[in-house]
Parts: structure tokens; sequence; C-alpha cells
């Protein structure tokens, strides 16, 4: 019997998500996105007004903007370089990335998901930074730069 409070983990399945690629695809893509919804109606309604934006869907790159939180979010699998809601981002090795505008500032968030050290530069807008990432006990975790807004 488990309790509130007990330190006994508690699991249950939520639910199951697989995309039938079929035996042997070719140059197949596909996007998916999690969101709540009380009834197929709300799901219907949800799907047919995604804030999101993909900007990118790529073996080394997705990338997708939130118009409305006016955001970014991205998985460099590799260098590279990527332009999204008006604003162009590169980085020279693979990381997970966060951009947000805040008032007249980028705020960005860089990790490893290799969850090891590592130094990345980033350049938005034209500025570069070179982002140090934790290794040990802090490995995986973000480190924010804030960046000028471009006018």
């Amino acid at each position: 019997d488990v309790g509130p409070g007990s330190p006994d983990p508690i699991t249950k399945d939520v639910f199951s998500l697989w995309i039938d690629h079929g035996a042997n695809p070719q140059n197949g893509t596909y996007a998916y996105v999690v969101a709540p919804a009380d009834d197929a109606a709300q799901a219907a309604s949800a799907a047919s007004n995604l804030p999101v934006e993909i900007v990118a869907n790529t073996p080394k790159l997705q990338a997708v903007w939130h118009k409305d939180l006016k955001m970014a979010q991205a998985a460099f699998h590799a260098p590279g370089r990527v332009t999204a809601g008006s604003i162009t981002i590169s980085v020279d090795r693979p990381c997970l990335l966060l951009l947000r505008r805040d008032g007249d500032k980028l705020r960005v968030a860089v990790s490893n998901p290799a969850n090891e050290a590592a130094t990345v530069g980033v350049t938005v807008g034209g500025t570069r930074t070179s982002v140090e990432l934790p290794g040990g006990l802090d490995a995986g975790k973000s480190v924010v730069r804030e960046f000028p807004l471009a006018n």
C-alpha cells in the first residue's frame, strides 16, 4: 500500500504512440504534436489551429517556432543553421536549443543531450558566443545566455 508522501515510486502506463513506417520507407517524413484535449472536437479544433510552425524536419535538424509564445525549439544533430520567427540561429556542434523573445532580449538555453561537458558556439542574429556546458553531476543541464534583439 503506497500512500501520499511515500518514497516508493508509482508508475502507470499513460498511452502508447507509434507511426507505422512500413517495411522499407524511402524519403518519408512525419511530424506530430502532443496536446491536451477533453474530447475529439477539441482535438480537431486544436489540430486545425496549431500555433506551432515546423521550420525544419531533417535527419540533422528538427526545429519549430511557436508564434504565440515567440519561442523556437531546435534539436541540432549536427552543426547547422535555422531561421525561426525571422531569427537566424546557428550552432557549431550538436545540441538542444530553446530561444525565447523576452522584451528587448533573446534568451537562449542550450544543453547537451549526450550529458557531457562541451563548448557550443552559438550565433543568434549575427552575435556569436561560446556556451560552456557542464559535465559531472550537472551534465545535461541547460545554460542560458541573452542576446540583444535586433531591430
